[in-house]
């Protein structure tokens, strides 16, 4: 009912396998089809441009061993009819007896409404 009640989409990724699972929901938050498949690149394909490299730096570092078990960003989803979305991240990160990620978890949440509402703030307070 949680999750229901924030509209909170969930997936995993394996990192190894580069594979993953994404509920409805989720994809619904990207506007993916149903027919694409549950990868990085699929993934990353609806990130916005400028937020690319950012993430795949972040990711890069997170998956190495002692970068922690918890992964939270906030970015921007090139939605195909709803346009740009911000979204943030909740995830959690499994890691094998090395360290190294090999299973990424959580939740993704759309954050546009709060976004463009301090967009709006900062705009007032600079005038």
């Amino acid at each position: 009912m949680t999750l229901e009640a924030s509209q909170a989409g969930t997936w995993s990724w394996d990192a190894v396998a580069n594979h993953g699972h994404w509920d409805e929901q989720c994809r619904a938050l990207y506007g993916m089809q149903p027919d694409e498949p549950t990868t990085r690149t699929t993934w990353l394909k609806h990130v916005h441009p400028d937020d690319r490299v950012r993430l795949l730096e972040h990711l890069d570092q997170l998956a190495k061993p002692g970068a922690g078990m918890l992964w939270t960003d906030d970015f921007r989803v090139l939605h195909p009819t709803k346009g740009q979305r911000w979204m943030t991240v909740l995830g959690h990160i499994d890691r094998d007896d090395g360290g190294w990620a090999v299973r990424f978890t959580g939740l993704n949440l759309d954050i546009t409404k709060r976004k463009e509402a301090e967009a709006a703030l900062a705009e007032r307070e600079r005038h």
